[in-house]
């Protein structure tokens, strides 16, 4: 999904329902914070995923958390990092144990959005192409 599509997606949601953005949000990063994380963790993380916490920051998205890169915050990406298996990165979580993660293959993260179920400990694809579709299916309810 294009970013411009998706902002005037969210514009639309929020002048209906501007009660779902009412809540606290982690602080957005800057470009200068997302390349010293991507140095630490030695991962590049997706361009959809970066667009969307430079605008937006993390923690809750409507319906939704997003975890950020805020390390002070309890929706910081790398606190959730030893629930998935290695190879995966946690996006978000269902509040009952499970997560929404993107496959890391060396450095590089996907777009494409996986599921962890941790009963199982299974990583199931999703319909999701990217974090974009995610927010606006999950969390926002739009689609």
């Amino acid at each position: 999904m294009e970013y411009d599509l998706f902002r005037n997606n969210v514009q639309q949601v929020k002048a209906k329902k501007p009660i779902l953005f009412a809540l606290e949000t982690d602080t957005p990063p800057s470009i200068d914070k997302i390349e010293d994380f991507e140095k630490i963790y030695r991962m590049v993380l997706p361009e959809k995923y970066k667009l969307f916490i430079i605008e937006f920051g993390g923690g809750y998205f409507g319906y939704a958390n997003i975890y950020s890169l805020d390390n002070s915050s309890n929706y910081f990406i790398m606190k959730h990092k030893s629930f998935v298996p290695n190879g995966y990165l946690p996006i978000a979580d269902n509040g009952c144990g499970d997560f929404y993660v993107l496959k890391c293959n060396g450095e590089y993260c996907s777009d494409k959005i996986y599921y962890y179920t941790h009963d199982s400990q299974e990583i199931t694809e999703t319909a999701y192409h990217d974090i974009l579709e995610y927010l606006l299916d999950v969390g926002l309810k739009a689609l």
